[in-house]
């Protein structure tokens, strides 16, 4: 298939939710994103429009979908959005709207498409902008939150979006084996995540969804806190978590090593995580509950000296490293029915993710990628999961 077609394929994906939700018209928004990753995926996955467009909507209705973006950024969104229609927000350079004018724009073009008034129309909670929710609600509109629906339709993936996941997983392996090259005593933090963010941009990588996260020593339970300029020693702990985008779709991966020699009690928790992460994996299935896999990680944890220390299992991957469903937890936490009993379906892809955070060693955080398929997954990422770096 095309773009085109493809492009067709997901707008009759989202569409399938007016009739289930019986709705007169999806509304999309970007109206406040500074960057891709915080944006609304829904609307990147109806339109093709990645990146960064000021003013932009889409509405969607059962025989006919248009996209509205900014003046000055028409030309590059009709070059680059699937949809036949894509129109300017306002005639102009369209600069300077308030949240209130923008909503007042967006109302009046759901009525235009819809034909009436009185409408029910579909709306992505989690990123809604609140202005155009009150404006609607006044005009007496029925506001619906689709967002959970949005994530459903986008959790298959077809084979060009598998492309582009194995892709960024290339990529990523890339900023892995920079790391294993560079990592010597000396070397700080922040120069080893360059080394890996060089490597994985000279790759491909547009840009990344989460910060390069490179911590080492003792304290490298606080990864959060990290690239920091410490220098990493003989004997330290290294971990990293790297999630370069492609053409829209990320890769994310997370290693552990030793610089040097490994002690007896690293080498402990590295096996622990690795024999978890190989568990999980290969009960990742069509038809298998996000449940069963956490427990498959679980069972090698139970009993275990880092049992209190452990989180695992996964989470959802697509567009920007979209991480619905998250069935990532410590033993001691119980997920929601709706993530427990969530069964696995072909073609979607996920990340199984295994995280022991030792205090007074540091941690142990190891990752991959997979394609649920009915039987034994694809793994999408291949860089070596080794303890030690002599």
């Amino acid at each position: 298939m095309n773009n085109a077609e493809y492009g067709q394929q997901h707008l009759d994906r989202i569409r399938s939710i007016l009739s289930s939700r019986e709705l007169d018209a999806i509304l999309l928004a970007n109206y406040s994103s500074h960057t891709p990753q915080d944006g609304d995926y829904s609307l990147y996955y109806a339109s093709n429009l990645l990146g960064r467009y000021t003013n932009c909507f889409l509405v969607l209705t059962a025989d006919d979908c248009a996209v509205w973006v900014g003046q000055q950024d028409l030309s590059r969104a009709r070059e680059a959005s699937w949809i036949a229609r894509v129109e300017p927000t306002e005639p102009g350079e369209g600069w300077g709207h308030s949240g209130e004018e923008l909503a007042e724009i967006a109302l009046e073009r759901v009525q235009e498409m819809v034909g009436r008034e009185r409408i029910r129309v579909g709306v992505n909670g989690r990123f809604l902008p609140s202005t155009l929710g009150l404006v609607l609600a006044r005009a007496g509109l029925t506001v619906e939150d689709i967002s959970l629906e949005l994530e459903d339709v986008r959790l298959v993936k077809d084979e060009r979006e598998v492309e582009l996941l194995r892709r960024a997983c290339q990529i990523v392996d890339t900023g892995v084996e920079a790391v294993m090259e560079g990592l010597r005593e000396g070397i700080t933090e922040h120069q080893l995540a360059a080394l890996a963010e060089y490597e994985m941009r000279k790759n491909g990588a547009d840009c990344f969804w989460w910060k390069t996260l490179m911590s080492s020593g003792p304290q490298a339970e606080n990864w959060m806190a990290s690239p920091t300029h410490r220098k990493i020693g003989n004997g330290d702990l290294v971990v990293m978590d790297f999630t370069p985008v492609y053409q829209g779709y990320a890769g994310d991966i997370a290693r552990t090593f030793v610089c040097g020699e490994a002690s007896a009690e690293q080498l402990q928790a590295f096996d622990l995580a690795e024999r978890a992460l190989e568990a999980a994996a290969a009960s990742l299935k069509e038809g298998v509950t996000c449940a069963e896999v956490m427990e498959a990680a679980a069972r090698e944890v139970r009993g275990s000296p880092y049992e209190e220390y452990y989180v695992g299992a996964g989470h959802g991957m697509g567009l920007y490293d979209d991480t619905y469903p998250i069935y990532l937890a410590p033993l001691s936490v119980t997920l929601p029915p709706s993530i427990l009993e969530m069964e696995m379906r072909a073609n979607m892809v996920m990340a199984i993710e295994i995280i022991l955070t030792i205090p007074g060693m540091g941690g142990v955080r190891l990752e991959d990628n997979y394609v649920v398929t009915a039987d034994r997954p694809e793994r999408l990422t291949h860089a070596p999961i080794i303890a030690q770096i002599p």
